[in-house]
């Protein structure tokens, strides 16, 4: 599991690393974005978290699976379809943003509980 998201997060780094500089100062105007999907998913993540485990007393496995279910939104599945058609390419960074605060920070989280 760890040895995944070490690739991934190689990867990620390559990429940003090897584009040319122009493409590298786009990304950084989408720093503000990232910030704010990381913060509101892992926030909710939280909040519902917090809400099932000790205002409800939900065990910890049903009080992160409420969790997952409340905070993992379907950017990856539905984005590209919904979103590709309103705003075009210019979607692609949001989607992929969305995917990888859902799929590294929330998805590991739960994975390393169970």
């Amino acid at each position: 599991m760890t040895i995944g998201l070490i690739a991934i997060a190689v990867i990620v780094v390559a990429v940003i690393v090897l584009r040319p500089r122009n493409a590298r100062a786009e990304l950084v105007k989408d720093v503000a974005f990232a910030v704010t999907i990381f913060v509101a998913v892992v926030g909710l993540y939280g909040l519902v978290f917090l809400l099932f485990r000790f205002v409800l007393r939900f065990s910890l496995g049903e009080s992160v699976l409420a969790a997952m279910s409340a905070s993992a939104p379907a950017a990856p599945f539905m984005g590209p379809a919904i979103l590709g058609e309103l705003f075009g390419k210019a979607s692609a960074v949001s989607v992929a943003i969305a995917s990888l605060v859902i799929n590294l920070i929330v998805g590991a989280g739960y994975r390393s509980r169970s």
